[in-house]
């Protein structure tokens, strides 16, 4: 699974670093098939569209899936309740793990570099109430 995951990742970001942009959205469809059939959970799944959005510059598609990670961070850790995972001893988690997440998220989000192009959209003030906290601003 794993030698199989890498090819599709790699295969996926040359499609992004050739722009094309039609391979690399049907190259998630069939990552977030992956993620499906191995219950990974709705984090890992809509999480793999963030690439594509950012490098196509579509400003409410990364903004919708920045919202979708966020909203499903709760998920990130659902495979440890699969049966194919049964086997498998995971460490435990503390509380503030998933807050930790969140807040490297939020933090990563604001890099101007990166995402400094989201602020010419609508939807850039909305997202920013919903999930930015003045002290992920820090």
């Amino acid at each position: 699974m794993q030698i199989g995951e890498v090819i599709r990742k790699c295969l996926y970001q040359l499609a992004l670093e050739e722009k094309n942009y039609d391979k690399a959205a049907y190259m998630i469809g069939k990552l977030q098939a992956l993620a499906d059939v191995f219950e990974m959970g709705e984090f890992h799944r809509v999480s793999l569209g963030l690439d594509l959005a950012l490098a196509a510059q579509n400003a409410d598609e990364a903004i919708a899936t920045m919202d979708k990670m966020l909203s499903s961070l709760d998920s990130i850790l659902a495979f440890r309740d699969s049966p194919l995972y049964e086997n498998m001893t995971f460490a435990e988690r503390e509380p503030i793990y998933l807050e930790n997440i969140r807040q490297n998220l939020i933090r990563s989000f604001l890099d101007q570099q990166t995402y400094g192009f989201l602020k010419s959209s609508p939807r850039w003030e909305e997202f920013m109430k919903k999930w930015v906290r003045s002290e992920d601003m820090l």
